[in-house]
């Protein structure tokens, strides 16, 4: 089934800072702008 919301785009848009912002929550200090 399809969506007519393509929600995937909001995943799509968070891949690039993921990784960094996981860092940062498992540091215990939030560092960056996101």
């Amino acid at each position: 089934m399809k969506s007519e919301y393509n929600l995937q785009r909001f995943i799509g848009a968070q891949d690039q800072v993921y990784a960094a912002v996981l860092d940062e929550l498992r540091a215990g200090e939030k560092r960056g702008h996101w």
